[in-house]
């Protein structure tokens, strides 16, 4: 008889990724279930490509990680991802056991603003045509207009992003 995991409990933190977390977001990424890869990449990938693919791009300056964590270990990682036209890519991997319990809408505000402080005026994302429901619930909130196509199963989300709005001097 096979056992169910545990279900996993504890209070998740949200913060910035260092080089330093290399080795917790590869552990995380190697728990990471086939399905969960492919939804990520959008591709069959290999737990040790995906983890490789990922760390090649801690040292990039274009893009800002994010992880959340629970007693010290990685159970979550996205990033924002600037191209040259100034729009960025937001990103996200949750661990198997944590999907469906607000781990990734926990890490969305802070890489949303991560776009916003590089003056992204827009966001994209791409994922499965299935994710949809969760997608929209993420989107909400971004406080622009949420554009969605999709195509031969894979959903590609647009959303305009406002501006920074300066503080009035008291």
């Amino acid at each position: 008889m096979e056992h169910a995991p545990a279900f996993p409990t504890g209070h998740v933190q949200y913060r910035r990724a260092t080089i330093n977390d290399c080795a917790a977001v590869r552990s995380m990424i190697l728990r990471c279930s086939a399905e969960s890869l492919y939804a990520r990449f959008l591709t069959v990938v290999a737990p040790e490509t995906a983890a490789l693919r990922m760390l090649d791009g801690f040292g990039s300056e274009s893009a800002t990680w994010r992880l959340a964590e629970v007693n010290r270990a990685v159970i979550a990682i996205g990033a924002t991802h600037m191209f040259d036209d100034g729009s960025a890519e937001i990103s996200i991997l949750v661990e198997d056991l944590w999907q469906r319990r607000g781990v990734a809408t926990g890490l969305l505000p802070d890489l949303v603003e991560d776009a916003r402080v590089r003056r992204a005026p827009r966001i994209w994302a791409t994922a499965l045509g299935e994710r949809m429901p969760i997608i929209r619930k993420l989107a909400e909130g971004l406080g622009g207009s949420l554009q969605v196509s999709i195509s031969a199963g894979i959903a590609e989300m647009t959303a305009e992003l406002p501006a920074l709005r300066a503080r009035k001097a008291s």
